[in-house]
């Protein structure tokens, strides 16, 4: 019987292909074009598992936003 993964390491893992769906989104139709629906799409989860890690579209917005600071911010540490 093969283990499973532990539940965390998953969810880490979602929340990355969340937050990548959403850069891709705002990246090809901009902020107007970004919805829960289109990142779901995008990452292949349903808009529910969008919604029960961030919820509102606002929330997602303000992560990816955060995720892009801090990657300036370490290369400029660098």
């Amino acid at each position: 019987m093969a283990q499973s993964r532990p539940k965390r390491k998953s969810v880490l893992e979602n929340d990355e292909r969340i937050l990548d769906a959403a850069v891709a989104v705002l990246d090809e139709e901009g902020i107007d074009g970004l919805s829960a629906r289109r990142v779901a799409g995008r990452c292949g989860l349903s808009t529910g598992a969008v919604y029960g890690r961030f919820e509102s579209i606002d929330e997602l917005m303000v992560a990816v936003w955060l995720g892009r600071l801090r990657h300036v911010v370490r290369a400029g540490l660098m």
